[in-house]
């Protein structure tokens, strides 16, 4: 068995827990503040996943002994501050872009994730996630078209 990377679960987990967080705090705002019920609709779906997948997150990092953060970062601390400055369509299209360039970023977090050789319950939590994430991207992509 290929050796991974010893830091890769615990930097994982760091990323996608901070990336989790900040999509349920910016959907928080959008169910809020946005005035299209479309944008309503799927903030309020990102809440319920990304509340879900943050606890599958906790549970499989406690099998391995990793902690998870329990606040945003500096970074995507701004990310939200920015869209609690907005409202009406310019807040819609700051959420809409945002959903989606963070989206592109997770896909891409939990498919190098998933791939991992070795399988600890984080790996499998990133491939279970997968197909979520994916099909979030593909509705931020649509909501974006819109």
């Amino acid at each position: 068995l290929a050796d991974k990377n010893p830091g890769g679960d615990e930097d994982f987990v760091k990323k996608a827990a901070v990336a989790g967080m900040t999509e349920v705090q910016a959907s928080k705002l959008a169910v809020e503040k946005s005035t299209d019920p479309l944008v309503k609709r799927f903030a309020q779906r990102m809440i319920e996943d990304h509340t879900k997948a943050g606890e599958g997150l906790k549970s499989a990092a406690a099998r391995e002994g990793l902690s998870v953060p329990s606040d945003m970062d500096a970074a995507h601390e701004q990310v939200v501050d920015k869209l609690k400055g907005l409202s009406g369509a310019e807040f819609d299209k700051a959420y809409k872009a945002q959903m989606l360039k963070d989206h592109e970023e997770a896909v891409a977090l939990f498919q190098g994730e998933a791939k991992e050789a070795a399988q600890s319950p984080v790996d499998k939590f990133a491939a279970e996630t997968l197909p979520t994430l994916q099909m979030h991207l593909k509705m931020a992509r649509e909501l974006n078209s819109k």
